[in-house]
Formats: C-alpha cells, sequence, structure tokens
C-alpha cells in the first residue's frame, strides 16, 4: 500500500482523498490518502517542517502541498523539478532516498481544462484573482495558452506586482500587468 496525502489549511472538505484512491484503485494500486489540515489540527506554517519530517518518517511515498503553503515548502525541500522551479511553487513533494523533491503540476491540470472545459474562451484579455501559489501555476498556464494581456490582481499587491514582474521578464511580447485598482481601470 501507498501511503500518500494533502497538507493544507481549512482542507477539511477536500475531495482528493477520494479522487486519488479511486484512481489508484483504477490503476491496479492500494493507496491510502490523509489529509493534514492545519486548521484543524491547531497548526500554522511554523509547523510545516515537522509534519513534512512526519510524512517522510512514516514511510509516505510523498505529499500534495495545498493553500497556503505551495511556496513555503520549497526552502524544506533539497530538489525542485524545473516546472516547480520556473513557477516558485510546489504543489507536490515527493520523498525518495532521503531527499525531498517538490514538483508542480498545476500548469498541466490547469491548461488542459482550459483547452477541453472552455476551449473557445478569448485570451486577449484575462483577469487573473490571486498571485499566491497556485495563482502562480494559473498564471503561467495562461500564457502558454496564448493570453495576450494578462491582469493580475492579489489581496496583497506586492505578491501581485512580483509575480507580475516574473512572468513578464519571460513572456515575450505578452503584456502582464498588476492591478490594484476597479476592473474599469483595466479598460
Amino acid at each position: 500500500s501507498v501511503r500518500t496525502g494533502l497538507i493544507g489549511r481549512q482542507i477539511g472538505a477536500s475531495r482528493s482523498p477520494w479522487l486519488h484512491v479511486r484512481e489508484a484503485k483504477a490503476q491496479g494500486l492500494a493507496l491510502s490518502y490523509t489529509l493534514f489540515d492545519f486548521a484543524a489540527l491547531g497548526m500554522d506554517e511554523s509547523h510545516l517542517a515537522a509534519q513534512l519530517a512526519a510524512a517522510e518518517a512514516g514511510g509516505y511515498a510523498g505529499v500534495n502541498i495545498t493553500y497556503p503553503y505551495k511556496q513555503a515548502v520549497i526552502e524544506l525541500l533539497d530538489e525542485l523539478s524545473p516546472e516547480a522551479a520556473r513557477i516558485g511553487a510546489v504543489n507536490t513533494v515527493k520523498f525518495s532516498v532521503g531527499k525531498r523533491v517538490g514538483h508542480n503540476t498545476d500548469v498541466v491540470g490547469f491548461a488542459e481544462s482550459m483547452r477541453t472545459g472552455l476551449p473557445n474562451a478569448s485570451l486577449e484579455r484575462v483577469l487573473q484573482l490571486g498571485a499566491g501559489g497556485g495563482g502562480a501555476a494559473t498564471a503561467q498556464a495562461l500564457l502558454e495558452l496564448g493570453v495576450r494581456s494578462l491582469f493580475v490582481s492579489d489581496q496583497d499587491a506586492d505578491r501581485a506586482e512580483t509575480l507580475a514582474r516574473r512572468l513578464q521578464d519571460g513572456s515575450s511580447g505578452r503584456r502582464v500587468v498588476a492591478i490594484d485598482a476597479p476592473l474599469s481601470v483595466v479598460d
């Protein structure tokens, strides 16, 4: 049996256990999937290192990472996949031969959802709400899908500005702008 789980905050209603166990079963694998809900456990970001160490020591193959720890977990890892390094966020940590390796599958997942779920959506101008770990991946996917102008907004204006600057540097002619104003200003 493969042991995995999800580390995050306010994740009690997550469908991840059901989805992962069901897919594993379809692939002929026995899988257990544990939620580590820091809110329910009375823990905060300062417990992230200890929880990762406990999962690793407990024989977990790895864990998924979600809000709000996708960026904070990076400093606790030994390696990052090229995708995770490029995005600056991790949603999966694999424990392998004494190493913690961070990966990010959010870009691929979001891009595929856009292609299949919104195949005719205009990519001319898009407003992205959120610039955290998930937002960084979503914004990257949007640019890879061909968005011409991407407007990034976040409750933390500095975080939106940092993401917009980083994306603009590698956007090859596309416009990426952080906004901290009503939507009518974007027009």
